[in-house]
């Protein structure tokens, strides 16, 4: 595949299930897409409004390539809050995307700024 590697942050994927936000408008068809385990847990842990919403939540987690938190992914975590002052979801999220080597597609693009070597997208 010559495409991008894009990990979606819950934000997203809650967009996505809740038609506010188009997936063609940003993902191309041959890109690949993934999704960390604290996002998952995120996502999942949304208040849904009704159980249409929450069955377009999880079909779109269902195609998801899902990274665990494995032991780089937790060294890389320790390493990024020795440096910053971030939100341990966050951290989680940014360690999975420059292990893994992909861009976080996110709203809360200043959650992730000043990341040497991190692509971040706002689809928004």
């Amino acid at each position: 595949m010559s495409g991008r590697r894009l990990l979606l942050d819950s934000n997203i994927i809650i967009y996505v299930a809740k038609k506010q936000l188009d997936p063609g408008g940003f993902i191309q068809p041959e890109d690949e897409l993934f999704i960390s385990d604290i996002s998952y847990m995120e996502t999942l842990g949304y208040p849904f409004s009704d159980e249409n919403e929450k069955r377009e939540t999880t079909a779109i987690l269902d195609v998801l390539f899902r990274f665990s938190i494995e032991e780089s992914i937790v060294q890389k975590v320790v390493e990024i809050k020795q440096q910053r002052r971030i939100k341990l979801p966050d951290a989680i999220i940014a360690a999975t995307a420059i292990v893994r080597n992909c861009a976080i597609v996110t709203r809360n693009v200043s959650d992730f700024q000043n990341f040497a070597g991190l692509v971040v997208i706002n689809p928004m």
